[in-house]
C-alpha cells in the first residue's frame, strides 16, 4: 500500500473570486510553523495549515461566504489520504475548501465552484488499511512523517548536490527518497518494528 504525502487543496478565493488549487506536500508542515495558502490572483490568505500535537492538522480558512473564519481540526492520516474531503461555511453549509486527489478536487471545484450545487460527498479514510506493513494504523505512519518532517525543517534532509526539496514515497517496506534535480535516491527499510525505530533515531538524511 502507498502512503500518500501529498494531497490537492481546492478553492475559491473569498477577495476576488478566483478559482485554483494547490499541491500540498507533507514538508510544508516541518517543526510547528504554520502554511499560508495564498490566492495566485490577489495574494489574500485564503487558508493556513499547521500541525498541532500528536501530528493533528489544524485547518483555517476564511469563508467566501460569511466572510468569517473557521476552523477544522483533522487527523494526519485523514488529512493525507482521503480521496476527497470537503469542508462547509457553519452557516450557510455550501463547500468552501476541498482537500483529495487532484482530479476528485478539480471535478469538485466545478460543481462546487462554478454551478453552485449541493455539497460535495465525503469520502473516509478506512481506519484499519489491509497493509501497512510493520505499521499497525495510517496514524503511526504519520508520527513517522512527522520525524522526516521535523529533520526537514532543520535542513538535516537534503541531496549531496544541494538539493533540500525532497520527493518522499512510503510504500509498505520501504521509504523511498527522491532528489528531483539529480536523480539520487536512498531507500529506507520500514519492514519491522524494530527497523522504524532506527529510523526515528536517525539525526540527518543525506542523498548520495
Amino acid at each position: 500500500m502507498l502512503i500518500k504525502s501529498t494531497t490537492t487543496a481546492g478553492f475559491q478565493c473569498p477577495s476576488c473570486g478566483n478559482i485554483q488549487s494547490r499541491e500540498l506536500h507533507c514538508f510544508h508542515f516541518g517543526g510547528t510553523g504554520a502554511h499560508e495558502i495564498l490566492c495566485n490572483s490577489c495574494g489574500r490568505k485564503v487558508a493556513v495549515l499547521q500541525r498541532k500535537k500528536k501530528g493533528q492538522i489544524q485547518l483555517k480558512v476564511d469563508c467566501l461566504d460569511c466572510y468569517d473564519e473557521h476552523v477544522f481540526p483533522l487527523r494526519p492520516g485523514l488529512f493525507w489520504q482521503t480521496p476527497l474531503k470537503a469542508f462547509q461555511c457553519c452557516e450557510t453549509q455550501e463547500t468552501i475548501f476541498l482537500i483529495g486527489e487532484a482530479d476528485l478536487v478539480d471535478e469538485a471545484m466545478q460543481r462546487a465552484f462554478y454551478l453552485n450545487s449541493d455539497d460535495e460527498q465525503n469520502y473516509q479514510m478506512p481506519k484499519k488499511p489491509e497493509e501497512l506493513g510493520a505499521f499497525d494504523t495510517v496514524e503511526d505512519v504519520m508520527e513517522l512523517i512527522g520525524h522526516f518532517q521535523k529533520l526537514a525543517a532543520e535542513g538535516k534532509i537534503f541531496c549531496s548536490c544541494g538539493e533540500y526539496y525532497l520527493e518522499m514515497k512510503i510504500e509498505r517496506d520501504i521509504v523511498r527518497f527522491i532528489c528531483p534535480g539529480c536523480g539520487n535516491e536512498r531507500i529506507l527499510d520500514i519492514s519491522t518494528k524494530e527497523k522504524v525505530e532506527q529510523i526515528r533515531r536517525l539525526e540527518e538524511i543525506r542523498l548520495t
